[in-house]
């Protein structure tokens, strides 16, 4: 509606796309004014999105299922990568939010980054805040698998860990032993 005063009247449009656009307006006219239109180009210029990573808090026990979330502007699209320890993985962005499921199968603390590509309304970008997550650590399964003593009155004691490193110890009677 024009206000009869100013002869002005005002049209506020929420996300416009970045880019060049021409805009025009119309007059129909009245009783006292002929019809018009004119037409103006404006420029929207693309935005940086501001991004957050979210991960899930506390341990998260192995060989289970979580995610990373890369939140950006609600109506970004395209693609971001995320870095997990260094390692890029790109992941499509739907609705300004993308997910990238974790590997559970390696214990201890992990980091994140995240990068965002262009779109069409908004500029790269890249999160300023790193993010962490920790995985748990497997169970241990352990046995004694058997234990022999020669003529010479030596024992030998077989054990059998799941882990691939790390140190046994052995306890007959009150005598530690580190050797294994």
């Amino acid at each position: 509606e024009i206000d009869p005063v100013t002869g002005e009247g005002t049209l506020t449009l929420n996300n416009i796309s970045a880019g060049s656009h021409e805009v025009t307006a119309s007059f129909d006219g009245n009783k006292n004014y002929t019809g018009m239109s004119v037409t103006k180009t404006f420029t929207v210029p693309k935005q940086t999105p501001e991004m957050d990573i979210t991960v899930p808090g506390g341990v998260i026990p192995v060989n289970t299922i979580a995610n990373i979330t890369v939140i950006v502007a609600d109506n970004a699209t395209g693609d971001a990568i995320v870095y997990v320890d260094g390692v890029p993985i790109t992941v499509k962005v739907e609705n300004g939010i993308a997910t990238v499921p974790i590997d559970t199968t390696k214990p201890g603390v992990h980091n994140v980054t995240a990068k965002y590509f262009v779109d069409e309304n908004y500029t790269a970008g890249e999160t300023a805040k790193v993010a962490q997550y920790t995985v748990g650590k497997y169970d241990t399964t352990m046995e004694v698998l058997n234990i022999t003593r020669d003529d010479d009155n030596n024992v030998t004691v077989k054990v059998k860990v799941n882990g691939t490193d790390g140190n046994i110890t052995v306890k007959i009677g009150d005598k530690i032993y580190n050797d294994l």
